[in-house]
Formats: C-alpha cells, structure tokens, sequence
C-alpha cells in the first residue's frame, strides 16, 4: 500500500489546540487488501537536534514510536486508536485509492490522542501505519501493508529564520547573438520566470543565473530561432521586454548572481575564470554565489573556487558556494569559505515541506529554501507559520555561522569524452568562423561569442539530448559543412591557358548573414608544372557575388587538376572544392621561338604568294585590252 500523506495543519492554541493530517492510501498491489485499518502514532520523544531530525526523515522506523497497542493504552475511550478505510471483510482493490483525514488534540490530560502536555519548542514525528489482512480472515493474520512519516513543529514563543532564494534560471538555448536554438525560454516567459519574479519581495530574494538574463535580454530587440535548419523571427520579443522591466524593478529587494551558465568546471577547468566573469552590466555588483557541478562539493572543487586568480591579477572570491551535501541545513564555513546547502525545497509532497519547517525551527541559526517554481512559493504561503520569518540573503551573507561545516562524500562526475570532444570541435568551429568574418578595428566574432557559447554548451541544466541539440545546432550553422554551403564557389569547369599566364575568374557568393574575408587558394596536383598564388584578401557582403582573379602560372604544356576553395585569414579552409581541369598550350620558350619563326616565314610566303596573284591579275586584264 502506498501512503501519500496530502496535509499537514496544525490550528487552535493552548488547549484547544488539534493537528489535522489527510493522506491518500492506494493499493499497489495485485491482490485486495481486506479490513484495511488506519492507525495514527507520533514519537514518544521529541527531537531534538538536526541530526536527529535526518535520521527520523531516513530511517523508516526510527526513535520510540508508538505501535498500535501502545496506541490502545493510550487512547482507552478509541481502541486501539485506529479508522476502519472499509467495512469489515471488505477490501481496498487493486489500483483503488482512500482519502481519508484524522483530526485529533494535541495538548491536554494523558488520555489527549497525541497526549503533549505543553506547548514547548519541539518537533514530533507523527505519522499513519495501515494495517489489512489477505482474505478477510480476521486478526491473527493483519499485517503491515504500509507507513507514512512526517513531523509536526510545535515552536510556542520560539521564533525561526529562514532565506526564501528564488532561483531564477533555464535551460540554454541562446547560441550567439540574436539566434536561438528553439522557443522553449519564449514559452517559459509566458508561466514559470514571471511567477518567480512576483515571488521576490519582502519575503524573498532572488538568485539569477546571468546566462538567463543575457538570453531574456537579447530576446527583448528582436531574434531569430532555428525551425527545422531555417531561420524564424522569435516570437518572445514583448514577453522579454515585459520580464526585463518585473525583475529591474525587483533588485532592490538583493540577490546574488550564479556562475554564468553554471558550467561543469570539473570537465572544463579552463571556463572556470569565463564562468566567474561573464555577467552582464546590470548584475555586475551582486555577490557570487557558486552553485558546484551536479550540486556537491568536495575539497578540491572548493580550491579552485577560494581566491580565483583571475587574469588581470585580482582575486575573486565568491561570497558562497551552494553545495547540496551539506550535513547541517544551515549556513557554515569551511576554512572561511561560507557553505550553505544547496538542496531544492519544496514542491515534491507535503511531508518535505514539513521537514523544511521542522528544520528550520532546530536550527534556528538560518535555513536557506531555494524555489525554482512558483508553486513552491504558493505552498509555502500556505504552510508558513507565524514562527518563522524571512531573513535577506544579505542578512545571511552577513552572518557569522560558529559551526564548521560538515561535507558527505562527494564522487566528481565529470561529463563523458564525447561531450567534451563535441564541445571542444564547436568551439574550433568559432575559431574559423571568428577569422572569416572578422574586420579590423572591430572585435571578433570569437572574442564576443565564444566565451558565452562554451559555458552554455557545458551548462549542468542540460536534460536527455537537448545538450546534442544544442551543440548540433551550431555546428549546423558555423560549422565546415555550414560554411561549404553558404559560400558558394562558381567557375568554369576547363581553362585553357595560351601562354605562361593568364588570369581566370572565380565567383564566390556569401549568403551568410555578415560580411566575411576570403582568399581563393587552389592545389595543382602537379605544383612543379602548374602552380597558382593565392589571390589577394576580398571583403565580401552578405547576399554579395564578387569575382576574384587567380593567376596560375606554367612552366610546361599539358592538362592538370586543380581542387579550389576559399580560406579564412589564417588559412583554414571555409568551403568545399571545386575541381577545374586546365589545358596549357604551352610548348616552353624554345617551342614559342619556333612558333613565332614559323609564323613569321608563312606571313612572308603569304603575302608573296598575294603580290605574284596580283601580277598575274594585272598581266591577263592587259592582254585583253589589245
């Protein structure tokens, strides 16, 4: 059986004080479960310490709980202190589900159902056991058929403080400026980051990845989006605008900025300065908090965090780092390095919401709940206890945590080979394209994008095969294959050369969307008898056919191969080749001195042939006039 406890709610003061709890009890299993039977227990004991807490939260039966004839005792007026979920000999089937609520006194005389006789500090496990039995057959053969845990926070005059971080973020899907891979963050602007925005306030601060805010930013003049390999105006453009305007208005409540993308820095150590400088102007003067690769943290990750050598010579070092396997629930340090735990808070069921409240109330120090969806935020709403109270991240930053931190162990997982040999093949591709369309006195297309795009392809948000997508994506834009296509090279397939040199056209054609520089580079397959110089750098606009002259120059007669193509600055090929045979008439030095004799004898013998035609011409028209 399946026990899904719904709500937990804790109404009335003193006396009259009563804790409600409705779950939800499912049978997933293949035979009916007969004379199903509901008991309601709690702790003997309260507890006490957050590690207690974690070890009632792992443990299913953990402490001194009360079992079904303690129960009995306890409550002589409702024996055995349990709710029938059917009738007798009756059964919950197969995939049937029972919603049931038990409310019941939390203070008062020894025989009150949860028996507490003041309203202390403390936090309870409470919780329901179902009991059933196979066939109906009656008591001797009841048995376990499932449990659920979950903890009431009783905190009387006491008060708690924790941080609400809203973590504002997406998957990437920016690939250079003004061009996305697809509408996901468009959609995403129409739900989940408005609603996160409306949450930061007074009770909340915010945590933004500066990669979301450059892509929300870009989208807001205008972009494009890759639809099935062709270019599509966006259609997030106001929902951009609308967004930027909400969160501006937000900053003032404080926040923290995350590493740019939130890389894996493990698989690509060299991003690690990119990913802690790469932040747009608007959150340049928000602290750093570093979220880790896959969420944890081991020493060596937190060594190459402490004092980041940057290349200027400052040293940066991040205000947190957010680690998901910290021990304590509450901020520590670790050799000055301020830890708080990383852990995603609510959203999941209500008895995790219930742990959050009973820790926050053990360790009154500060808790920290991250909310990656506004229904946490609205779940929260409704549970949140008068007790607790919000504290700004500054305040938390500002804090001075006595307890060190304690860390589990931690496997580095960096990513596979494949993925960090794609990206590394990616980000040659922009080195090439970068030399292709750079001009001088402006700044390269690799100076610009190349930063940016690797943190994103190396981002940790990437889920199935959307990071392949992504990486595809670009490739299929910048990529050899890309440029083969979109520069186009146009020239006769046979040229025939009447002398040492002749000068033959080739049209190249850019239907890439900036202007690029290239120089046309042919291979002879016989460089010794035909060789040709490159042509001279051309600038080329977009959508622009310009006609560029080679010069091959012979040293000998006969047919040859040429492979043409056009190269970047650096001399990196950006096109496929085009084969031109070229035919040289070409009979060397000697072989043009006899041409040229020859020419000359039969000029002469021609025109003395002409002079004897015309004598005789003349003579015969004489003969006849006598």
């Amino acid at each position: 059986m399946a026990v899904t406890i719904t709500q937990v709610e804790i109404s009335g003061s003193g006396k009259d004080a009563k804790l409600a709890i409705s779950a939800d009890v499912t049978n997933t299993g293949t035979e009916p479960a007969y004379s199903p039977q509901a008991y309601l227990w709690r702790d003997t004991e309260p507890i006490a310490s957050l590690a207690a807490l974690e070890a009632a939260q792992l443990e299913p039966n953990p402490g001194r709980r009360m079992n079904p004839e303690e129960a009995c005792a306890f409550i002589p007026e409702m024996p055995c202190n349990f709710r029938n979920l059917a009738a007798e000999n009756e059964a919950i089937l197969p995939g049937q589900t029972v919603s049931s609520t038990w409310t019941e006194n939390l203070y008062g005389s020894p025989d009150a159902t949860l028996g507490l006789s003041e309203a202390t500090p403390a936090v309870f496990a409470v919780g329901l056991r179902i009991d059933a039995t196979p066939d109906g057959s009656g008591i001797n053969t009841r048995y376990n058929a499932g449990t659920a845990t979950t903890f009431i926070s009783l905190a009387g005059e006491a008060e708690a403080q924790i941080t609400n971080l809203v973590y504002l973020y997406s998957e990437p899907s920016k690939l250079y400026e003004n061009l996305f891979t697809d509408e996901h963050l468009a959609g995403e602007l129409s739900g989940r980051l408005p609603g996160l925005v409306d949450e930061i306030g007074e009770q909340a601060s915010f945590l933004i990845d500066p990669s979301l805010y450059d892509e929300i930013a870009d989208m807001a003049d205008g972009y494009q989006v890759l639809i099935d390999g062709k270019l599509k105006d966006g259609t997030g453009q106001e929902a951009a605008k609308r967004w930027l305007d909400a969160f501006h208005a937000k900053l003032g409540y404080g926040g923290a900025r995350t590493f740019f993308a939130s890389p894996d820095t493990l698989s690509f150590p060299d991003a690690l300065e990119t990913a802690a400088t790469q932040v747009p102007e608007a959150l340049a003067s928000l602290p750093l908090i570093v979220r880790p690769p896959s969420g944890g943290v081991s020493e060596p990750i937190l060594d190459s965090y402490r004092d980041l050598k940057l290349a200027d010579g400052k040293v940066l070092n991040p205000a947190a780092v957010l680690a998901s396997n910290v021990v304590q629930d509450y901020p520590t340090t670790l050799d000055g390095t301020m830890i708080l735990s990383g852990q995603v808070s609510g959203g999941q069921d209500i008895a995790s919401l219930q742990y959050e409240l009973a820790a926050a109330l053990l360790g009154n120090s500060g808790q920290l709940r991250v909310i990656t969806e506004p229904e946490q935020a609205k779940q929260w709403q409704e549970l949140n206890p008068g007790w607790l109270k919000h504290r700004s991240l500054s305040e938390l930053l500002a804090s001075n945590p006595t307890e060190p931190a304690k860390l589990s162990d931690w496997n580095q997982r960096p990513a596979d080979d494949n993925t960090v040999r794609r990206v590394k093949a990616a980000l040659s591709d922009i080195d090439r394209y970068s030399t292709l369309v750079s001009e001088e006195g402006k700044p390269t297309f690799a100076e610009t994008q190349k930063g940016p795009f690797e943190l994103r392809a190396a981002s940790m948000y990437w889920q199935g095969n959307s990071q392949a997508k992504y990486l595809g994506a670009l490739i299929d834009q910048i990529g050899l294959k890309s440029l083969d296509d979109k520069i186009e090279l146009d020239t006769p397939e046979m040229w025939v050369m009447s002398s040492e040199s002749n000068d033959f056209p080739i049209t190249v054609t850019n239907n890439l969307p900036e202007p690029i520089s290239v120089r046309i580079h042919a291979e002879s397959e016989n460089s010794s008898r035909l060789s040709v110089p490159d042509s001279a750098l051309v600038r080329i606009e977009p959508g622009v056919s310009q006609t560029v002259n080679v010069r091959p120059v012979s040293k000998s007669g006969g047919a040859f191969t040429l492979e043409i193509s056009a190269l970047n600055d650096a001399g990196e090929r950006v096109t496929k080749e085009v084969s031109v045979t070229v035919t040289v008439n070409n009979l060397s030095a000697v072989g043009w001195v006899i041409v040229i004799v020859s020419g000359v004898l039969l000029v002469a013998l021609t025109w003395k042939r002409i002079r004897a035609r015309k004598r005789e011409t003349q003579a015969g028209s004489t003969g006849e006039d006598e």
